[in-house]
């Protein structure tokens, strides 16, 4: 939303991804996906941030056997289902 972060996956398998929040200017990168459970795992889709740059759209099959929209707020606040 600021041309200075951008939405990164990390890809560890088809039911094991994250979303973080990369800094270009610093390199920091932060959580933007929940973290799972323990002994759980939860698989993101590719993220678009929201048009007011207060979140971000993505699909997720965390809590859940299916892929549903998820928007996830930049402010930390949990992930609501769509």
């Amino acid at each position: 939303p600021d041309d200075k972060t951008l939405i990164i996956g990390n890809y560890v398998s088809a039911n094991d991804s994250s979303l973080w929040l990369l800094d270009i200017e610093t390199g920091k990168k932060t959580r933007l996906s929940p973290e799972p459970g323990k002994n759980e795992t939860a698989s993101w889709g590719g993220a678009l941030f929201s048009p007011d740059g207060k979140g971000a759209y993505t699909t997720s099959d965390v809590g859940s056997e299916f892929r549903r929209l998820v928007y996830l707020p930049l402010d930390g606040k949990p992930a609501r289902v769509l």
